[in-house]
């Protein structure tokens, strides 16, 4: 058992919140690192290729602008990415962080291939042995989140970075909104594709569950798959939804709607369990493994690849 299971991670990752805030390190990006190129950006900052300039080691380094992050959750993020790295389909984080006169920054592990979104072609996915990979690695991860009481709370194909285009190697990255389970959520106003039902506009009730990324993660694979999404929003305002929701209730072996077509069976199984409108009957992020040698995809050899 490690420091963080006998603390309990909440326990945990404030101790090492309490200690960085003190200790804290002041200085600018140049003073020891390269600035190659911006990897992304986003409303909290951006992410830089940097190189180190003594070592010359390729890093990625995550600037968070002071006027729009507060110090206390730039070292939420740090922390937790800090403590789920050593898991191998995690971001290594390099345990290197400070503050500079317009940002705090960390540094992790670089991801030569990109992200996953960069992979996806738009109405085709990805091949269907590389969807596997990576659900596999990321059921993994998730999992790894989840039994240390965590949820990511941000599974989407922006946040798995690669590190060879078959998949072989694929982590998850980008700990900002991980929360421990249980813990209340605040109303939010906007509701996005990886958002599951239960995450409404004004929602008041709602709270931190393992549920919310089994149904990001139905949403990942299904995209993986397809190259789309299987709806704008899940609400019954939406006919792709209503489809879904008609059709997932239905005897097995039942014509699927249109947009599922091209996906088998096993898949279509895995899926409606990951993608269950009640989160009490969503199957967890594990399921994923008990599908993993089924076919995913019409018209794939009928012998699926191993996956090593």
């Amino acid at each position: 058992m490690d420091t963080g299971d006998a603390l309990g991670p909440e326990i945990f990752i404030e101790e090492m919140m309490a200690l960085m805030v003190q200790t804290l390190a002041q200085m600018e990006v140049g003073d020891h690192y390269d600035v190659i190129r911006e990897l992304g950006s986003g409303s909290y900052g951006s992410v830089q290729l940097v190189r180190h300039r003594v070592q010359g080691t390729l890093m990625a380094l995550k600037l968070m602008e002071k006027r729009r992050t507060g110090v206390r959750g730039f070292l939420r993020e740090y922390s937790t990415g800090l403590f789920l790295s050593p898991h191998p389909f995690i971001t290594a984080a390099f345990g290197i962080a400070f503050q500079s006169r317009q940002h705090y920054g960390f540094v992790q592990e670089f991801a030569p291939v990109g992200s996953l979104f960069d992979l996806i072609q738009p109405l085709v996915g990805i091949p269907q042995t590389a969807a596997k990979r990576c659900g596999l690695q990321l059921s993994l991860a998730l999992e790894h989140l989840h039994q240390r009481g965590l949820v990511h709370r941000d599974v989407k194909p922006d946040n798995v970075l690669l590190f060879d285009r078959e998949c072989r190697c694929v982590k998850l990255t980008d700990f900002g909104l991980a929360r421990r389970e249980g813990l209340k959520l605040w109303p939010t106003s906007d509701q996005g594709h990886y958002s599951p039902p239960e995450i409404t506009p004004g929602a008041r009730n709602a709270r931190v569950s393992k549920p919310e990324d089994a149904w990001a993660f139905g949403v990942l694979i299904y995209g993986l798959l397809t190259g789309n999404f299987p709806w704008e929003r899940p609400t019954g305002l939406d006919s792709h939804f209503q489809a879904f929701e008609a059709w997932r209730t239905m005897p097995e072996g039942s014509t699927p709607p249109s947009q599922w077509a091209g996906l088998a069976p096993g898949a279509c199984r895995m899926l409606k369990g990951l993608l269950a409108f009640n989160p009490e009957e969503r199957s967890p992020v594990k399921a994923v493994r008990d599908h993993i040698r089924e076919r995913w995809v019409l018209g794939a050899s009928r012998e699926c690849p191993k996956l090593g």
